[in-house]
């Protein structure tokens, strides 16, 4: 059996990852990722086009790849929230201590709880913060 040490090593680890995992999601120049991505619907038809007001309204729909392989390389693109925002969003969540909600976004980190019979404290989280990259839009993470 693992000690409590060394389990709560894990869930630093394991929360880290995660974290990283929702930056780089979050940031990867998709239509759907972008600030700028709005849906239009009319007559049974849902479609996003970019809302960019430097853009003529061109369809930027994460369902088409035409715009899949567009938003690699739009100068418009924007990401929905910040790095700050996305991290805050994530502490958030941990912190919460509804392990049920937990549970559904991170089986593994309810299951690291339920060993450690605790909740996060901001020590877990105290370097999960901190990415390896600069993700604010600057880098392209595909």
């Amino acid at each position: 059996m693992r000690s409590q040490g060394q389990v709560r090593h894990k869930m630093k680890q394991v929360l880290f990852r995660h974290l990283q995992k929702k930056l780089r999601a979050a940031f990867r120049h998709r239509p759907d990722t972008c600030i700028h991505n709005q849906e239009v619907s009319g007559e049974g038809l849902q479609v996003f086009v970019c809302g960019c007001p430097e853009n003529t309204r061109v369809l930027c729909d994460a369902r088409v790849q035409a715009s899949l392989d567009q938003a690699l390389s739009c100068p418009w693109w924007k990401p929905v929230k910040g790095k700050d925002a996305l991290k805050a969003d994530f502490q958030a969540l941990i912190q919460s201590s509804d392990r049920g909600l937990i549970a559904t976004e991170y089986p593994d980190v309810a299951a690291l709880l339920w060993f450690l019979d605790e909740d996060i404290t901001d020590a877990f989280l105290g370097d999960a913060g901190e990415p390896n990259c600069s993700c604010e839009g600057e880098e392209r993470h595909e």
